[in-house]
């Protein structure tokens, strides 16, 4: 993987043109062992890489966009895709961000407006940072529009990568939570997005 070029890198609505990149970083994120939780741990590559699986996917995504058909406890969220243009022009996908529209009593206490997951190749290259500050530009433009002022995140208190990725994009502690053992406790931050 290259070294992060800045103006290389943006975030876009997933789609079926770059399904290969997708699968490509799914199936790198699932052969990692990973204590933490990311949705794609649960995709299916085999039927992924079939055209009408993959479109039910990118169907899925923006229903939740929409709000339709959400299960039970969830809200309302956008999905980004963060790529970079490599210098031959082949695009690679590097994380992923879901902007939650709201929080419910869940979200307030573990899972914030932002969860993301940088590809295991792409990690401690400062990408992390770019994909954040990149969301909350999205945000301020409102795109999506969520229920606050500030953006709520937070992270395990042993995920020393991301609090510094959030405290680096302005990130001010406001308290920790308890998750079921033997979870850690949870971090919150609230970032300014305006």
């Amino acid at each position: 993987m290259a070294d992060m070029r800045e103006n290389s890198l943006f975030l876009l609505k997933a789609q079926a043109t770059y399904q290969k990149a997708f699968i490509e970083a799914v199936a790198e994120l699932q052969a990692l062992e990973h204590d933490r939780y990311y949705v794609e741990q649960n995709l299916d590559i085999e039927q992924l890489k079939q055209k009408r699986f993959f479109k039910d996917y990118l169907k899925k995504i923006k229903q939740q966009e929409s709000g339709s058909n959400l299960p039970i406890c969830r809200v309302p969220q956008t999905v980004y895709w963060l790529m970079e243009k490599q210098a031959d022009g082949q695009l690679i996908w590097i994380g992923r961000v879901a902007i939650r529209h709201q929080l419910n009593e869940n979200l307030r206490r573990i899972g914030g407006h932002i969860g993301y997951v940088i590809r295991p190749s792409a990690r401690h290259q400062g990408y992390g940072c770019q994909l954040l500050d990149l969301t909350l530009e999205k945000i301020c433009q409102g795109q999506p529009k969520i229920d606050t002022e500030q953006a709520l995140l937070t992270c395990d208190e042993t995920n020393l990568a991301s609090k510094k990725i959030i405290e680096k994009n302005g990130g001010i502690f406001s308290s920790s939570s308890e998750q079921e053992a033997p979870l850690p406790r949870k971090l919150l931050y609230w970032v300014p997005y305006t």
